[in-house]
């Protein structure tokens, strides 16, 4: 038989095995992927440019999500967050939804930001049905926590019941924030992020919903630093949920422009 021939043969028994009787619906008892399995991650300074507000919503971002949830049946989750979420200040009193101050001309990102109650409003013009994960600050002492209750607090009020998490601090393995990285490590980490976690939900959250908590938001081991002990392990047994407010964990994360290495 030439080569030809067997060749002819393989692919007319791909072609059978292919054909599948794929039911219209799953069987009873079927495990199957949640239709909001896919999420989006923006940046805290960028959310009310993609977001849009009450009076002028960013269309573009509404339609995309709009068909992701009529395809898949689920509205997409959103997480608001990212770097500058560790820069971020709540100011009740602030006319602008978003105030950005950059530390160069031309960097991607403002060294600081402060946001006010019109920022709020870009949390209600996506699809209904998007839960929403925030970011909140992460500084040390007692003026560190106290930024951190308040953004909470605001988020908490403003979002209401589509909030799904609150982040406390962003890749602290490897951005941390006003902390000695010379001796900063995990060891330290939990214990803070308990202790704040613990202050957040006393001050801001009513007791039958403490629970609300996103921990283990770490970059990949070994991509952007070689310090690999930040593992999601490694924050259990030091016991990141002693207190009981993690509600989800995010395991970790790679950053495509340091996946390279």
């Amino acid at each position: 038989m030439g080569l030809r021939a067997l060749i002819t043969l393989s692919f007319a028994a791909i072609g059978a095995a292919v054909l599948l009787n794929v039911p219209p619906a799953p069987p009873p008892g079927t495990q199957t992927l949640s239709g909001s399995f896919q999420g989006y991650s923006m940046e805290i300074a960028s959310f009310a440019d993609l977001a849009g507000n009450l009076s002028s919503p960013n269309k573009l971002s509404y339609r995309m999500l709009q068909n992701l949830k009529d395809i898949s049946g689920a509205a997409v989750p959103i997480r608001v967050g990212g770097t500058t979420a560790n820069h971020a200040v709540w100011r009740p009193g602030q006319e602008e939804a978003m105030v950005q101050n950059f530390a160069t001309p031309g960097a991607d990102q403002p060294a600081n930001v402060s946001w006010g109650p019109k920022y709020l409003e870009s949390f209600k013009v996506f699809p209904t049905g998007t839960k929403y994960t925030v970011g909140v600050t992460f500084d040390s002492g007692k003026k560190g926590q106290d930024s951190s209750a308040a953004e909470a607090e605001a988020f908490h009020n403003g979002i209401g019941k589509d909030l799904f998490a609150i982040e406390v601090g962003n890749e602290f393995d490897v951005y941390p924030v006003d902390r000695n990285l010379t001796t900063w490590s995990i060891i330290q980490f939990v214990p803070e992020w308990v202790s704040r976690t613990s202050a957040i939900a006393l001050r801001v959250l009513p007791k039958n919903n403490r629970r609300i908590f996103q921990a283990g938001t770490f970059v990949t081991p070994g991509t952007i630093s070689e310090d690999a002990s930040w593992t999601a392990q490694a924050a259990i047994d030091l016991g990141i949920n002693s207190n009981n407010l993690a509600k989800t964990w995010c395991g970790v994360r790679t950053h495509q422009a340091d996946a390279r290495r």
